[in-house]
């Protein structure tokens, strides 16, 4: 389960540890949404990084009237056409190996908060609320 004081989520497929989220812009600079996260393969097989985080974490934008998932967004690049920052979330993470990296999302709008569902077995069983500054 969610244990807030460490910000991490365990289940039987793995352990996530929220590192922080913070706000960003992205490709086309929109406001954008990076969470970092610590990611620990639990199963006996390789998985690819941003598989198990959308299998462990649904990530939302709460406002008055909607809580819609927020999508993947692509980041800036340099000018050699690379990321500027590693996401690291086509690692595949061996079995019992961690990886750390980010997940960007597109913002709905910078001031509503952000909710991190956590699911096992694609139900939600805990959630942690960020307030955007």
């Amino acid at each position: 389960g969610w244990d807030a004081s460490t910000k991490t989520f365990t289940n039987k497929d793995g352990v996530l540890k929220i590192d922080k989220a913070e706000k960003s812009t992205n490709f086309d600079g929109k406001p954008a949404l990076k969470v970092y996260f610590t990611l620990t393969n639990k199963r006996k097989e390789a998985q690819v990084a941003q598989i198990l985080f959308l299998e462990m974490a649904r990530v939302q934008q709460k406002q008055e009237n909607t809580s819609n998932d927020l999508r993947y967004t692509m980041m800036p690049v340099n000018e050699t056409g690379s990321p500027q920052e590693e996401d690291h979330l086509n690692d595949n993470i061996n079995p019992n190996g961690t990886v750390s990296g980010f997940y960007p999302y597109v913002l709905e709008n910078e001031t509503d908060p952000i909710q991190i569902l956590f699911q096992k077995d694609y139900q939600t069983v805990d959630k942690y609320e960020i307030t955007l500054k």
